[in-house]
């Protein structure tokens, strides 16, 4: 009786890992995107270009996972001193997440999605300087470069006809890096960002 029901979950394991191998066609897809990510917090910088990429894996048909890279340049602030220096500051961003997401049953060619994602923030801070002749001020120029942990949430919509190896869509993101730094007491300070992409996909 024993092998009977051995034999039997054994059966029911495979037709189940059968029936998710032709439920998932095509698991394993990568994306490339464009866009704009700025920071939100008050008087930050108007925001610049973002670039965006990542692999996606089917775990089922409604659940993908996958790693997801992007450089965002974040924009940058000039301001002119007492002395008439012009003293401006940049920052960019390069995030590193494992992400995960959910993908809302459609019986049209739009795909819509929920996200979520966390890892490593690569933070990249410069700040240059010249005074009124346009010289370098070397005392004020520097750059620093820190790694912090964070994560984001997020939607989009993949445009797929089901017919081609290539795919449309765009999305944003909420990124949150919770110590991003500290205040000038010694407080620390959160970081928060939105990247908007448009990307392409390939399957």
């Amino acid at each position: 009786m024993k092998k009977i029901l051995a034999v039997a979950v054994l059966m029911l394991v495979c037709a189940s890992a059968a029936f998710a191998a032709e439920a998932v066609k095509n698991p394993l897809s990568y994306y490339i995107g464009a866009g704009y990510a700025k920071e939100l917090e008050s008087g930050a910088p108007g925001g610049s270009i973002a670039g965006q990429a990542g692999l996606d894996y089917l775990v089922t048909p409604d659940i993908s996972i996958g790693p997801m890279v992007g450089f965002y340049m974040l924009g940058s602030t000039t301001v002119t001193d007492a002395s008439n220096n012009s003293i401006q500051a940049k920052t960019s961003v390069i995030p590193i997440t494992a992400s995960a997401a959910y993908h809302i049953a459609s019986s049209g060619s739009i795909k819509p999605r929920v996200e979520a994602g966390a890892g490593l923030y690569l933070l990249h801070s410069s700040v240059t300087a010249t005074d009124a002749s346009g010289n370098s001020i070397a005392l004020l120029t520097g750059s620093t470069n820190t790694s912090k942990f964070g994560f984001n949430v997020g939607a989009g919509i993949n445009v797929d006809n089901g017919q081609s190896s290539m795919t449309y869509g765009a999305e944003a993101r909420f990124h949150l890096i919770p110590s991003a730094g500290t205040d000038s007491s010694g407080n620390s300070t959160s970081a928060k960002m939105l990247s908007i992409v448009l990307t392409l996909g390939f399957k």
